[in-house]
């Protein structure tokens, strides 16, 4: 019964390696979440935001750059416990 209860509790366990490849995308992500904002909101409220193709290219790149880095922020948090 005890192997039992030692191998569950093992799982939840994990070695500094895989905390860290856990961690390490975390900061990168932020920051280009960050950016993408910026660039975002820097277009949005641009008295010609619609009147450039460039603008509205940016745009739309900075928007599906959020969504991509948000999910890759979350990304390990997501995935469910053993």
């Amino acid at each position: 019964m005890s192997d039992i209860a030692d191998q569950a509790g093992s799982s939840l366990v994990h070695d500094p390696k895989s905390i860290i490849i856990a961690l390490v995308p975390k900061l990168p992500a932020l920051i280009s979440v960050f950016c993408s904002a910026t660039i975002i909101r820097k277009v949005y409220f641009s008295p010609t935001k619609w009147q450039n193709i460039y603008h509205r290219i940016i745009f739309g790149l900075s928007c599906s750059d959020v969504l991509a880095s948000s999910v890759y922020f979350l990304g390990t948090w997501l995935i469910p416990a053993k």
